[in-house]
């Protein structure tokens, strides 16, 4: 069964060190009052007009296995593969912070306003990561609130670490992110841009570190990854990036 899943617009506002560090400023960087102030006005209009919404629905291993395959484009290597079989629960996901974000960006950026329209973008994809984070979080607590603290639950999306773009047809047919106003295009992009759709693994930490070696992990312009692993691991992986 699909359910809405709650997203308060507080839990997901970026602060302002994590709007200045997505666009590139050091942390001990000496910030100007004029930098300052255009953060600031982006975190209001984003609280003004960002309306989040997401939902979630539980599946079977099996069920996720033909997600999973999609359009037979995964790479063989995908760290996923060797993980959800190992998951003590799966659910599929969508969020999104609304199109009117979307449409204040290009609308600031028409006008010629494109400082403040470039970092209202920065602050609108830090929410909408932020917002996977909390549906992570919620479904933890939903589900193993009362269990051991080993089970963790981590966010996969199409299009990230080996999991082809193409995945996201069967998603989207499965569990309709249309409801609540996302919308694929021919390329498997999402519409509104600021979405995130794809499937909690709740399972032993364990199963979720891997190496991050893999031939598309060269061309991968996040490496999202390594984070998650750093808070998986309890250490340093410079030595994986060699």
């Amino acid at each position: 069964m699909i359910v809405p899943v709650p997203i308060a617009l507080s839990e997901i506002l970026p602060g302002v060190k994590e709007v200045l560090k997505q666009q590139g400023v050091k942390e001990n960087h000496s910030i100007s009052s004029k930098v300052m102030n255009l953060v600031e006005t982006a975190r209001r209009k984003f609280m003004d007009v960002a309306q989040p919404v997401g939902i979630k629905q539980e599946l079977s291993t099996a069920e996720f296995a033909d997600i999973f395959i999609g359009e037979g484009e995964n790479d063989n290597s995908a760290p996923l593969s060797g993980i959800y079989p190992h998951a003590d629960r799966l659910a599929l996901f969508a969020l999104t912070v609304g199109a009117e974000v979307s449409n204040l960006i290009a609308e600031l950026v028409g006008s010629n306003d494109i400082a403040l329209g470039y970092t209202l973008d920065a602050v609108a994809s830090l929410a909408a990561d932020n917002a996977a984070g909390l549906m992570e979080k919620q479904y933890h607590e939903a589900a193993f609130a009362n269990q051991n603290s080993t089970i963790k639950v981590l966010g996969y999306s199409p299009g990230y670490c080996g999991w082809h773009i193409s995945g996201q047809k069967k998603l989207f047919h499965y569990l309709k992110p249309e409801t609540i106003g996302i919308i694929l295009n021919d390329s498997f992009l999402m519409e509104p841009i600021k979405s995130v759709t794809g499937v909690l693994i709740a399972g032993k930490a364990d199963i979720h570190i891997f190496k991050p070696d893999f031939s598309f992990c060269r061309v991968c312009r996040t490496h999202s990854c390594h984070s998650r692993l750093k808070s998986l691991k309890g250490e340093r992986i410079e030595q994986w990036k060699s």
